[in-house]
């Protein structure tokens, strides 16, 4: 079992990826994650030309990590997803950024029960 978690907001080109064809690409495109590597090791890995090709053609593709998101040294994952949850919300609807996430609250494999009440697949 990891010791802490993190939770990371990655900037992502989706200039190929299908669903944003006809978007207006005027503000940054944006994927939060969570992770219990370090901040950097996921992100390598996203980079990685060999890492799950599925989810860079429906994500874009990692361009760089976006630091004042970062919230680092999380003592559980279900606390994690609810951080990672919250910054979705608080990006998405600065209206600053088109969020790759662009219906549903990042969710957890698994979880039904949720501090917040944002969208999730499958309501």
């Amino acid at each position: 079992m990891r010791s802490s978690w993190s939770v990371y907001v990655i900037e992502t080109d989706i200039t190929d990826v299908p669903r944003f064809k006809g978007t207006e690409l005027n503000k940054p495109a944006v994927y939060i994650g969570s992770t219990s590597r370090t901040i950097e090791e996921r992100f390598n890995q996203q980079k990685d030309s060999n890492h799950k090709l599925s989810m860079k053609k429906s994500n874009g593709i990692p361009i760089k990590l976006l630091d004042e998101f970062q919230a680092k040294s999380i003592p559980s994952s279900e606390l994690a997803n609810d951080i990672e949850r919250l910054i979705w919300f608080k990006l998405k609807t600065s209206g600053n950024y088109i969020m790759v996430q662009d219906k549903y609250a990042p969710s957890m494999q698994n979880r039904t029960d949720y501090l917040d009440d944002y969208p999730n697949y499958g309501d």
